[in-house]
């Protein structure tokens, strides 16, 4: 059974963006899921993605877990219904 959630998984889903937000600051952005796709390729891990996202996020590399950057998108509830 695959577990990785995938750019095209969204795609397929009906999505054209996703809302990206951190669940222990204020940073919160929009992207195209056609951008992202095009940089990283249709068939790449949404974690995968992440590790890219939260690159420049002070919180990335906490000490304590607890601190770490909190990424999250809600979107992809969608994606994981349709499964």
């Amino acid at each position: 059974m695959r577990t990785t959630i995938t750019l095209r998984d969204c795609t397929t889903a009906g999505l054209t963006h996703l809302t990206i937000e951190c669940a222990r600051c204020d940073r919160r952005g929009r992207l195209s899921l056609a951008r992202l796709v095009r940089e990283h390729g249709a068939d790449t891990g949404v974690r995968e993605v992440w590790e890219a996202l939260n690159g420049d996020c002070p919180r990335r590399d906490a000490r304590q877990p607890w601190e770490r950057c909190g990424l999250l998108c809600r979107d992809l509830l969608v994606v994981e219904g349709l499964r």
